[in-house]
């Protein structure tokens, strides 16, 4: 049978815009919606299920499993990595530019537009940024992120407004364990911004905090030189306000900065470094640390699954000054690209590094001790570690 999405129910449903005056109404129609609609094709449930319980059989017994609130930054309404990565915490909170609400009415969503945004995300990979964009401008990005809901097996409760230092915010309670799900609309290479948001009590509501950087484009390293003094502000309050990291090695932070702030790491499926405009490394010690990381006993195989970004065998085949652009182990699996123009479903391999920080009993940093899991916080330890985060975010925009 032929999938067809009843989009028809979601206009019906929503045609208000958002405000203080509708709350309520907002409320009733997010259930309804989410109740009654299947939005993305039932095969995109399935290939995200069984990818994420691929991904958590690769980082089993790893401090992810502790992680009680989440964080992404700039991978769109991609809820099915923070879902899959962290499967225990109970906040997940998603940070992008596109605007919640668009200017036009949902009765009018195209059924293959929308699902044009997802067609690479539901097993691992990334929501087509420009496909995001072109759709948030029209409907807004609430939307999508109801379709990932649904495709990922939640059911909404409620949805009520939630303005982390007053930016535009939303945050959506599912049914099961009770998780909350959040969408803040913010372009964070802007200060007041980057403040706003690692300046916000409740953040990170529950310890430890896990961040999740998949498919980011340019947001951490990339661009022009004068955009390395924002990354690096973004890439030291996101480490200042998290405690585990789970990023690709194409689009995460940068490396320097990681090692200067992880007691161990776990690197995981084939070493893809970016081409050298966007290099993950920043000197030829860096490089080396890096490769030998790779080469270690800590690594693990991703089983075949994506995460992010990933590269052709073309391209790790390729050098940069003489350097292989990829460092393959040779027990590693591949990962099948998409069906499509872009990758068609050519071998395709992905890394991942997972780090993470130890926490002293004080709520701040112990780097100089053997690195253990964290795994749990004294709920009379979060003001400190807020204020320590606030302190690292001051730190990191006077240095930008």
């Amino acid at each position: 049978r032929r999938w067809r999405p009843n989009v028809a129910h979601l206009g019906r449903a929503v045609s208000c815009m958002w405000s203080a005056d509708d709350h309520a109404a907002v409320h009733a129609a997010m259930h309804r919606v989410h109740s009654n609609t299947s939005l993305l094709p039932p095969a995109c449930a399935v290939r995200q299920s069984r990818w994420a319980a691929k991904l958590r059989t690769s980082l089993a017994s790893t401090p992810v499993a502790a992680v009680r609130s989440s964080l992404s930054l700039c991978s769109a309404t991609d809820v099915f990595g923070a879902l899959a990565a962290f499967p225990h915490a109970r906040t997940h909170t998603l940070v992008s530019r596109e605007p919640l609400l668009g200017k036009e009415p949902w009765s009018s969503i195209d059924n293959q537009t929308l699902w044009g945004c997802f067609r690479m995300a539901c097993a691992g990979g990334f929501m087509l940024g420009h496909k995001v964009r072109e759709f948030a401008s029209r409907w807004g990005a609430l939307p999508l992120l109801l379709a990932a809901l649904r495709a990922a097996g939640l059911t909404v409760l409620r949805v009520s407004r939630w303005s982390p230092g007053g930016l535009d915010g939303m945050q959506i309670e599912c049914a099961g364990r009770r998780q909350r799900v959040r969408y803040v609309q913010a372009e964070l290479y802007s200060r007041p911004n980057l403040s706003a948001l690692f300046g916000a009590a409740d953040l990170a509501p529950e310890r430890p905090a896990g961040a999740l950087i998949k498919g980011a484009e340019a947001t951490f390293r990339g661009g022009d030189v004068e955009a390395r003094g924002s990354q690096g502000s973004l890439s030291r309050a996101l480490l200042a306000a998290t405690d585990v990291l789970l990023q690709d090695t194409m689009t995460g932070v940068r490396w320097p900065l990681v090692r200067a702030w992880a007691c161990n790491m776990v690197p995981l499926g084939t070493l893809v470094l970016p081409s050298i405009e966007t290099n993950v490394t920043d000197d030829a010690v860096s490089q080396r640390q890096i490769r030998t990381l790779w080469r270690s006993s800590r690594w693990r195989s991703l089983r075949g699954q994506r995460f992010g970004y990933c590269a052709s065998a073309a391209f790790i085949r390729e050098e940069n000054d003489g350097v292989p652009a990829a460092l393959l182990r040779p027990n590693d699996v591949p990962t099948r690209g998409e069906e499509g123009e872009e990758e068609r479903g050519e071998p395709m391999h992905c890394g991942v590094l997972l780090a993470w920080r130890r926490t002293s009993s004080s709520g701040g940093v112990d780097q100089k001790h053997a690195c253990a899991a964290p795994s749990r916080f004294n709920p009379g330890q979060r003001s400190t570690i807020a204020q320590t985060a606030r302190s690292a975010l001051a730190l990191a925009l006077e240095s930008s």
